[in-house]
């Protein structure tokens, strides 16, 4: 979409929805003129939102809804349209996720946010002399910084991911060696891996757990008894010397150079009290006839999770029938790496599997 030399929105007072919207505008035409009031002239030729009755406002009925309820505004209107040719379809996805809806809800419904609270407090309080224009435009230059520094954060993450995947592509065990500290959360979504070793930009080198996509936890803390001790508490427990500290929520360990992180790491999935003694991975039938891949300790508890909208995005917003597909595996490695592999198998192959599976009365499914 390219954006025209002239735009229009409300007057009165603004909130965090226009002022960010006027500064997406601005990032993408640094030149625009923008122009606020409370009737679009009929000859106005340009962009409007947040007014108008046009594609982006939000006003009217019917109302547009995310697939998770979440209800646009005219931010996040013209960020669907125009983000992802700033930072590509998947960081503009997460950039709606994290930072946008939070914005539209409080457009929307009034939820509580403190940045909108902080945008809000540009405006003149009632008995101010200020221009609330020049009020205005005073707060656009602040949420423009914000959203610039979102815009090139993305794009960091995605100059980063090929060093980040050639890293994974090279691991063994599950522990991912980086060459310099890396984003890497993007580059390893979805995969098998445990941890992540790199220079750590205070010195020496830092071992992080990688979080599982699904719960928001390590997939492989470090041991309770490391977390938030000094270091000669952690190095007599570990008996490793070199590691200095982990953090108290067991995500995270520094140490003196490369191996000693490596043989942390190492340490931790020797310990196979750590991983549950058995897994499944599973597919789930939705509604419309879609395959949700997971894993799981418990396929029963999993499935109720799913068909009450609990259990993932996906069977939130696309329902879910049944087990289609379950396989037992050794430990919650092996069903991560399995879970990995059954994601990559076209739709087609994934129902050879879910006939054989049923042709073989369904194994798994007694499971709680």
């Amino acid at each position: 979409m390219k954006i025209p030399a002239n735009g229009f929105t409300h007057a009165g007072k603004f909130h965090a929805d226009d002022v960010f919207a006027t500064a997406l505008l601005q990032i993408l035409r640094p030149d625009i003129k923008i122009t606020r009031g409370f009737t679009v002239p009929d000859d106005f030729d340009g962009i409007v939102y947040d007014i108008g009755f046009g594609m982006f406002d939000h006003h009217q009925e019917p109302r547009e809804y995310r697939a998770n309820g979440v209800p646009y505004a005219a931010f996040g209107l013209l960020w669907r349209v125009l983000g992802p040719g700033l930072v590509g379809e998947r960081q503009a996805r997460l950039i709606d996720e994290n930072f946008i809806q939070p914005l539209d809800l409080n457009d929307n419904t009034g939820e509580q946010n403190s940045l909108c609270d902080a945008i809000g407090f540009f405006n003149p309080v009632w008995d101010s002399k200020e221009d609330q224009d020049s009020c205005f435009f005073k707060a656009v230059a602040v949420a423009k910084q914000i959203l610039e520094n979102q815009i090139d954060s993305a794009n960091a993450v995605n100059r980063a991911d090929e060093k980040v995947q050639q890293a994974y592509r090279n691991s063994r065990d599950g522990i991912v060696v980086l060459p310099c500290y890396l984003p890497w959360k993007n580059g390893l979504y979805k995969t098998d891996a445990l941890f992540v070793v790199y220079p750590s930009q205070r010195g020496g080198w830092s071992a992080q757990c990688v979080t599982d996509h699904k719960t928001k936890k390590s997939k492989l803390p470090f041991p309770q008894s490391w977390a938030g001790q000094p270091q000669e508490v952690i190095e007599q427990k570990s008996g490793i010397p070199g590691i200095s500290f982990c953090h108290a929520s067991r995500f995270l360990i520094t140490a003196k150079d490369k191996e000693t992180a490596l043989a942390a790491c190492r340490q931790v999935l020797k310990n196979m009290d750590a991983l549950p003694d058995v897994a499944y991975v599973y597919m789930v039938r939705c509604t419309g006839g879609q395959l949700y891949t997971g894993w799981t300790n418990h396929p029963a508890a999993r499935l109720k999770a799913h068909q009450s909208g609990k259990g993932a995005r996906y069977t939130r917003a696309h329902g879910a029938v049944g087990f289609a597909y379950i396989e037992r595996c050794a430990d919650k490695r092996t069903a991560l790496r399995r879970e990995v592999a059954l994601k990559k198998l076209s739709k087609a192959e994934k129902e050879v599997l879910c006939a054989a599976w049923q042709a073989a009365g369904c194994p798994g499914v007694e499971n709680d």
